[in-house]
């Protein structure tokens, strides 16, 4: 017959050894756990900046789209313009009256082509603006998020604690015992 005192079914040698792995085993948990939450908010922190140079090289690219378009309409225009002139002059009339409100037409045609063209490519500018800070407020989010879901110190230690006392709880309640409370 064995006369030291039990601890919830064992020992008190066995008890301090079996808290002493729960704990370690508890804060190895703890730790991988917290570094896998760290990493994801490091990941998607990596995407959304990935996300906001990709959009910023959109802008560039559309940015440079719109002004060579530009160039281009005001080549164009001034092309028309000078043929308008040359048929006009060719004939003969006096830059005056009709001929000169057709031009003075073309010209309202023209600013209002490359007005619209502008226009066009602010929006584009900001819809890619949008997307940039969009990228940005997702990666700041999803960061906090992995962070948030990350392993909670007190809970996990709880449940550590707990799982090892529910353990010896359970020999405890599986060892027979005397009336005089020894293990035979």
């Amino acid at each position: 017959m064995i006369d030291a005192p039990l601890i919830l079914g064992y020992g008190v040698v066995e008890a301090i050894v079996l808290a002493v792995v729960a704990a370690a085993s508890t804060y190895a948990s703890y730790s991988a756990q917290q570094a896998a939450s760290k990493r994801a908010a490091t990941q998607a922190q990596m995407n959304a900046n990935a996300e906001a140079a990709s959009a910023d090289a959109a802008a560039k690219t559309a940015a440079e789209q719109q002004n060579a378009q530009a160039r281009a309409k005001v080549a164009e225009q001034r092309r028309f313009r000078q043929q308008q002139t040359a048929a006009i002059s060719g004939q003969g009339i006096l830059m005056t009256g009709t001929p000169l409100d057709i031009l003075a037409d073309s010209e309202v045609q023209n600013q209002l082509e490359l007005s619209n063209l502008a226009w066009s490519g602010d929006v584009n500018q900001r819809n890619i603006a949008h997307q940039r800070a969009s990228a940005l407020a997702g990666g700041a989010n999803g960061a906090a998020t992995a962070l948030a879901n990350g392993p909670n110190r007190g809970a996990t230690i709880l449940s550590g604690a707990a799982s090892a006392v529910n353990a010896g709880y359970g020999a405890y309640q599986n060892t027979p015992r005397t009336t005089s409370g020894t293990v035979p």
